[in-house]
């Protein structure tokens, strides 16, 4: 009984102390919060949107995943298997986005995309690889927030979008248009 009292008494302190740092945000960190806190699709934990979002933007230390040799095995297993997996990625973090308003997590991509039963240093090595080859971009530190990179023009002709002649500067992904040929009738 003592225990749970004590586990009340900690989650009200999380929540006061996230409804503090949300008053205190930027306005669009703050917006995209309070998105992944309410997704109604996603149905999170605030306690555990708070602890990603706060300890992301206090300076909780952004460690490097090791991989084991084991674990680099299995990510190069996946990889032969699965060729297309930085479009099937691209794709979903797209289609994720649009219906959810924020982008999927690790854990949400590497379930959508088959790869539930791996450890999660295989999927932090995934992501890791998809965001260097240029399929996906990260705010980082900011949880939720992996999204396709239009930036790549592989990437932006598999989502339908116009790819400008010359590299310019990146576009906020609400500014851009579907090319005439994928749009409905």
């Amino acid at each position: 009984m003592a225990r749970t009292a004590y586990l009340g008494r900690q989650r009200a302190a999380k929540l006061q102390a996230w409804a503090v740092w949300k008053s205190e945000a930027r306005p669009g960190l703050r917006r995209h919060a309070e998105a992944v806190e309410q997704c109604a699709l996603c149905v999170l934990d605030p306690v555990s949107v708070a602890g990603a979002f706060m300890g992301a933007a206090f300076g909780q230390p952004q460690r490097a995943p090791f991989i084991s040799k084991r674990d680099k095995r299995r990510y190069h297993e996946i990889k032969d298997q699965q060729p297309d997996r930085g479009a099937a990625a691209a794709r979903f973090a797209a289609a994720f986005r649009s219906v959810h308003r924020h982008g999927p997590s690790t854990r949400q991509l590497c379930e959508a995309l088959g790869w539930d039963r791996e450890a999660r240093a295989v999927h932090a090595y995934i992501v890791n690889r998809l965001l260097a080859n240029g399929w996906l971009t990260v705010n980082p530190p900011v949880p939720w927030s992996l999204r396709p990179d239009i930036a790549n023009p592989t990437v932006a002709l598999l989502l339908g979008l116009d790819v400008p002649a010359t590299p310019g500067p990146r576009r906020p992904d609400a500014a851009l248009v579907p090319l005439a040929s994928h749009r409905p009738d």
